[in-house]
């Protein structure tokens, strides 16, 4: 008699589970969660290995090699490795072989083999070919005979039973009852016909909530992504922390100001792209504003996402003046809820020694348009070049002088956090 193949077979206490070897190590097939652990000819050690580290490791699949579909690694043409490559139960089964050996097979679902009354059967190799199948239990329908003759887990499901009896029932793969959350329930006979299974919890998608809903073995991040885990969300993905979906990432320009799972990233950025204007150097250029045209502009903006920082620059002209000088910049809000922002104002560069204005939350103002005479200010000290004239200037008139400037405004919240609502920014030269 020929050497006997041992391809899949396992002692019935480790369930359904599916064992095997390949040239890149041990592995597990089948099940929905392939542990990648597994063995193929089985020592005491190596059936102890699989079924402790493979955890619900389960023939929901054959043996499998190759590049098709199918199976946990793919079915495809069998190739005469040792393998079941076609998923049809058979190994090799076009291959020559040496006369009197002898291998597993089984032809129904792989997922009902070692369920109720399945089971493998026997082929032998006769000259240098494989032979049928013997001796394997396919499914058949059920025949009121105590026995899961289809293979579902569920006994007689269809069969006339006596009134008010009770049993344990389970619609769920078997491999994941009494994991997780899944539990077997009970049913009972009404009328001679079985009843729902009642009470039973059968594998769920797994969902943020520090449960194994699946059954599977794996809880929340452990077994999905958050973004699988929870709901999509607007602009962005959400992610699953502390057993609850929060907003995770934002889409670009897109902020989580309110941190509402439901609206998701809700603040779009302005201006946008958010790096516009992201420092003095890529400050937003708004042109000249010249005193003698009392040129004015108006901006807007808000504080997303946290920490953000917009700069805007103009150059404050200062016309040719003979006979007074109207020169006033001035940058103000408009509108700044709550005063929830602030600016700094800095001219002729961006260094510290060029900061005219900090954290200001109202206005700023750089001008030369106050009153100077020969007899002395019209108001309170310090005078400007209002009523100045061209050089040369009589004693005790001021000189009418070039205050021509870059101003650098940068814009923030006063906290650092996020805000949504917009201020408006008010900037002008010779209207004050």
């Amino acid at each position: 008699m020929g050497a006997i193949r041992n391809v899949g077979q396992r002692p019935t206490w480790l369930d359904n589970r599916q064992c095997m070897t390949s040239p890149f190590g041990i592995l597990c097939q089948g099940g929905s969660s392939a542990a990648g652990i597994g063995v193929r000819n089985f020592s005491l050690v190596s059936v102890l290995l699989c079924y402790l580290l493979a955890g619900a490791c389960a023939s929901s699949t054959e043996e499998t090699h190759g590049s098709g579909t199918g199976g946990d690694i793919g079915c495809g043409e069998e190739i005469c490795d040792g393998f079941d490559n076609d998923c049809d139960g058979l190994v090799d089964e076009d291959c020559p072989c040496d006369d009197g050996d002898e291998q597993d097979c089984y032809t129904g679902s792989p997922t009902t083999v070692g369920i109720g009354e399945c089971d493998r059967g026997t082929q032998s190799c006769v000259g240098t070919a494989w032979g049928s199948c013997d001796g394997s239990v396919l499914p058949t329908e059920d025949i009121c005979d105590g026995l899961d003759n289809d293979c579902d887990s569920v006994v007689d499901q269809d069969c006339p039973c006596e009134s008010g009896t009770q049993e344990d029932c389970y619609s769920g793969s078997a491999v994941t009852e009494g994991i997780g959350e899944c539990k077997g329930g009970s049913r009972t006979c009404v009328n001679e016909v079985w009843g729902l299974c009642e009470g039973e919890v059968t594998p769920a998608p797994e969902q943020c909530n520090g449960l194994d809903d699946d059954c599977d073995g794996l809880t929340d991040l452990d077994d999905e992504p958050g973004s699988v885990l929870c709901p999509p969300v607007p602009n962005g993905t959400a992610d699953c922390v502390g057993n609850t979906c929060v907003v995770g990432d934002c889409d670009p320009d897109y902020a989580d100001v309110n941190g509402t799972l439901a609206d998701g990233c809700e603040c779009h950025a302005d201006p946008v792209p958010v790096t516009t204007g992201d420092q003095c150097a890529n400050a937003i250029s708004l042109g000249s504003l010249t005193d003698a045209n009392a040129d004015v502009v108006t901006v807007t903006g808000n504080g997303a996402p946290a920490g953000r920082e917009i700069w805007w620059s103009f150059n404050g002209v200062d016309d040719t003046d003979t006979n007074g000088d109207e020169y006033h910049v001035d940058v103000r809000f408009l509108t700044n809820p709550g005063n929830a922002y602030e600016m700094d104002v800095y001219r002729d560069g961006c260094g510290g020694t060029n900061q005219v204005a900090s954290s200001e939350t109202d206005a700023f103002d750089w001008y030369t348009d106050f009153p100077r005479t020969n007899t002395g200010c019209s108001q309170t000290a310090p005078c400007g070049e209002g009523n100045c004239v061209a050089a040369p200037a009589p004693p005790g008139v001021n000189t009418c002088s070039d205050d021509t400037a870059v101003y650098y405004v940068a814009v923030r919240t006063t906290t650092g956090l996020a805000n949504c609502d917009a201020f408006t920014l008010e900037l002008s030269n010779g209207v004050h």
